[in-house]
């Protein structure tokens, strides 16, 4: 994502992780949710994965049907929100290791999902 440029798709990250801020701040789990699913949605769509977006949304129905999370994010934090400006800002600044870096700080924000996060590749 941070290769490919996409200023609309950057602006629209950071508008995402703004909206998580303020509803942090007003305690409002819904907006916040909504947020953070269509800030991972958009990541998604700026890396130009195509099979990634497929697969994420096959897993985000079969969540929803379960009952079980669907967003990744489901403990509104200081600390997830910024991890994810840090994303956004990375991003912007093309920054693809920076991205990676702080994608992985945001997904081991809980303990139970850092065991399963795979290590870096090398490049």
């Amino acid at each position: 994502a941070a290769g490919h440029g996409r200023e609309d798709l950057q602006q629209r990250l950071a508008d995402m992780a703004e909206i998580m801020g303020h509803a942090l701040a007003q305690n409002d789990s819904l907006t916040f949710s909504r947020a953070d699913t269509e800030f991972h949605s958009l990541l998604l769509q700026v890396a130009g994965n195509r099979m990634l977006e497929h697969l994420s949304g096959i897993v985000s129905s079969a969540l929803h049907v379960s009952g079980g999370p669907v967003v990744g994010c489901d403990r509104p934090s200081e600390t997830g929100v910024g991890h994810h400006l840090r994303i956004v800002e990375a991003i912007g600044a093309g920054d693809p290791a920076g991205a990676e870096a702080a994608m992985r700080q945001l997904l081991t924000v809980h303990p139970e999902v850092e065991r399963v996060v795979p290590a870096p590749r090398e490049h």
